[in-house]
């Protein structure tokens, strides 16, 4: 668990007074920012039939911000992720497969909360002097419409498949 507090001065945000107005960067005169965080891992032997569950992963967040700002709409300053929650599972599947499944809560400060579920399956390969990881990963599968900056929407449900060396 972690608590802290956050002070800062002369903090430089880019704002507009109507959604219809160009963003502009602005000086925002003070920010006090309070949070706590929450995290717990486990690490666990569970075996059902060809599954191996080997890791549970949780944790929250919470943030608070009092801040002096002279638009009425903020790009940043004012568009924090006050609520954060999400649990993780790695599985070892056979053929020396791994898979995670993370389950994300976010709710961001004056909009509304969201889900998002991604999961990813990865082998790594050693031969030699040659270590790579294949993986296809799989994001937003719930194909959740949300934003993390107003007015740039993010991607819907996508795959993605690669190689990388490790």
């Amino acid at each position: 668990a972690t608590l802290f507090r956050r002070e800062v001065e002369n903090v430089i945000d880019w704002g507009r007074e109507t959604s219809a107005d160009p963003w502009k960067a602005q000086n925002i005169s003070s920010q006090k920012t309070y949070g706590i965080e929450l995290r717990s891992d486990l690490d666990l032997d569970y075996r059902s039939g060809l599954i191996d569950l080997s890791n549970v992963s949780m944790g929250y967040t919470y943030l608070d911000s009092d801040y002096t700002h002279q638009m009425n709409l903020s790009n940043y300053t004012a568009n924090y992720l006050k609520h954060h929650f999400f649990i993780q599972a790695l599985l070892k599947l056979p053929f020396d497969l791994r898979q995670s499944v993370k389950l994300n809560y976010k709710e961001r400060i004056h909009h509304r909360h969201y889900f998002l579920l991604d999961t990813k399956i990865s082998k790594k390969i050693h031969r030699d002097k040659f270590d790579v990881e294949t993986f296809i990963s799989a994001s937003n599968l719930l194909n959740t419409s949300y934003s993390q900056v107003d007015g740039v929407p993010m991607p819907g449900r996508w795959l993605e498949f690669g190689v990388k060396t490790i």
